[in-house]
């Protein structure tokens, strides 16, 4: 029940079974008002997500 930030900022490879798992639970940190958010992402995380039609902004932490 509290807010989470994940550094990606060595992620080499994300799969698609990992970007769901992810994607929930930004889904259910969402859900109950908290956040799930990555204060970094590699290059190669980047690309990935690109790969999939996401857009990595959108994980991101935002500035206040």
């Amino acid at each position: 029940d509290e807010d989470v930030r994940i550094d990606a900022s060595k992620v080499d490879h994300l799969g698609a079974m990992c970007l769901q798992v992810l994607l929930s639970a930004v889904k259910t940190w969402k859900a109950r008002n908290k956040s799930l958010t990555f204060t970094a992402l590699s290059d190669h995380a980047t690309a990935q997500l690109a790969s999939f039609g996401i857009d990595a902004l959108d994980l991101q932490e935002k500035s206040p």
